[in-house]
């Protein structure tokens, strides 16, 4: 007889939270926004007042450690990244100073990962000759 395991919660977790990352880097980039500004927006923008950087520290450690992130910042990243599929966003669009330079446009990043992939695999190739 074959038993259905039930999933691990703690993996569901470590999922969940990159899943959240994923998310959230792509929000960020869109806002040109380091991750722990887009927290302080996230806060301002669901609690209606600007948190101090105390308040924000063990949220967002656990965010990079891996942990999920918290629903008012997983809620302005869905929105950011829904938004974005029917109109320009950037970060005019919430009212915010850009603090990062503009995302490499897509041909220029689909270049960047062609030649990196060719490095790699020049390295790999040599790797290889040599162990024979």
């Amino acid at each position: 007889m074959v038993m259905a395991m039930a999933s691990d919660p703690s993996s569901d977790l470590r999922a969940l939270g990159r899943a959240d990352a994923a998310l959230i880097f792509g929000a960020c980039r869109l806002l040109r926004l380091p991750e722990f500004r887009f927290f302080q927006l996230a806060h301002e923008r669901w609690f209606g007042r600007r948190a101090e950087d105390r308040e924000l520290e063990p949220a967002f450690v656990r965010f990079l450690y891996g942990a999920p992130a918290p629903l008012w910042v997983r809620h302005l990243a869905r929105e950011v990244m829904g938004r974005a599929r029917f109109e320009p966003i950037g970060p005019e669009t919430y009212g915010v100073e850009p603090i990062l330079p503009p995302p490499i446009p897509d041909h220029r990043q689909r270049l960047a990962d062609l030649f990196l992939a060719l490095v790699y695999g020049v390295c790999f190739v040599t790797v290889t000759l040599i162990a024979l």
